[in-house]
């Protein structure tokens, strides 16, 4: 049982500790760690890590304007400030939302995503969707962002995943229908990207290198890809054995024992169960709260938020670490017309246009978030 406050006070200190060092903290960075706050006004959470990120930002505490003015405020100042679009990786109606005023790329600070964010948890592990390209930025009335990027491609289907444990104190499969759930999921990504063999040259090597390192959001200090591929092969085989025979205690069983090496009977065994319990483990931790998806024209396939849907658009834009999904909106007037705006959904981690390749799979253009 957590002592009440123990979080909040631990994280505080970090933050201490890391100033008092003569570490500048960037404030996109800081406020990753206030959704673990626990306040009775949601302003407070902001309001508490201001002193330990950098002066540049001319918050105040004000407790008369409302809590979308103000997160709206500080979102304007993240971007306007660090001239980047981290903070966009906290933001996204894909998530579960309290504040439905709020613009699509700001950050509802009052709600826990409990999912790895992409490009800002993770640190400088996702870094290059955009390469080095720099970025265009505007803010209109401090509401639309308008960022200039690249429509790769656009959602075709769906991959809900199953339920697993990614701890040692949680189960990693609780039902038999989570064990037949598992090896569907495969089956179908697989059946997917055949059907882009039709317009890719697709071996199977490289479809099983597509689907094992997209659902562990595979990163370049991440493992070995090698061992990643195993570890998925190892994992494949043997759920596909424990299904054919009924078998989710032996699937339990066999994780309870690798995770007990002494009961390993030769060096093979060990080395087998060690990879299958950390796919496992990996996939339970990564598809928690991100649903799988496949794309369309580029057969690409992704990991994005929970409520993802048919029809977004998988976009690269300059300074953002990671693609984004995005959902058309309705035209704005301009003085010159209307142009379409777009709504942010969230980052997402997409196969082969993680290293700059999907800025030359589409021409660039202006997208306007609101």
């Amino acid at each position: 049982m957590e002592i009440p406050g123990l979080t909040t006070a631990l994280i505080l200190a970090t933050l201490r500790d890391t100033r008092q060092k003569g570490q500048v903290i960037p404030m996109s960075r800081a406020l990753i760690t206030c959704e673990w706050f626990r306040v009775a006004d949601p302003r407070d959470k902001l309001y508490s890590i201001i002193g330990f990120a950098s002066s540049s930002f001319l918050v105040r505490p004000d407790y008369l304007t409302s809590v979308e003015e103000i997160y709206t405020e500080l979102g304007h100042q993240l971007v306007v400030h660090e001239r980047n679009l981290r903070s966009l990786h906290g933001a996204g109606i894909g998530w579960n939302q309290a504040l439905a005023e709020l613009p699509s790329w700001v950050p509802d600070w009052t709600t826990t995503h409990a999912a790895i964010s992409m490009g800002n948890v993770a640190g400088e592990c996702y870094s290059r969707a955009s390469l080095d390209t720099a970025h265009t930025l505007g803010i209109d009335g401090k509401r639309t962002l308008r960022v200039s990027g690249h429509a790769v491609c656009m959602i075709k289907a769906l991959f809900p995943a199953p339920t697993l444990g990614f701890s040692k104190t949680e189960p990693l499969i609780a039902s038999h229908a989570d064990l037949g759930a598992t090896t569907k999921l495969i089956t179908t990504l697989r059946e997917f990207l055949y059907e882009g063999c039709i317009e890719k040259d697709l071996s199977d090597h490289l479809i099983d290198t597509s689907i094992a390192l997209t659902l562990v959001a595979h990163s370049w200090n991440d493992e070995a890809e090698a061992d990643t591929i195993k570890s998925f092969r190892c994992w494949d085989e043997l759920n596909r054995e424990f299904v054919n025979d009924g078998g989710l205690a032996q699937l339990i069983n066999y994780a309870m024992l690798a995770e007990k090496s002494s009961h390993a009977a030769d060096e093979v065994k060990l080395q087998k169960r060690g990879d299958f319990l950390r796919y496992a483990r990996l996939l339970g931790y990564f598809t928690k709260n991100r649903i799988a998806f496949g794309t369309s024209k580029h057969w690409l396939l992704g990991l994005g938020p929970p409520k993802a849907q048919v029809g977004d658009v998988v976009a690269v834009l300059h300074g953002a670490p990671t693609p984004h999904l995005l959902r058309p909106s309705k035209a704005m007037e301009v003085p010159n017309g209307t142009i379409q705006t777009w709504r942010l959904v969230g980052d997402c981690y997409v196969h082969g246009i993680m290293n700059g390749e999907g800025m030359d799979l589409a021409p660039e253009q202006t997208f306007t978030l609101v």
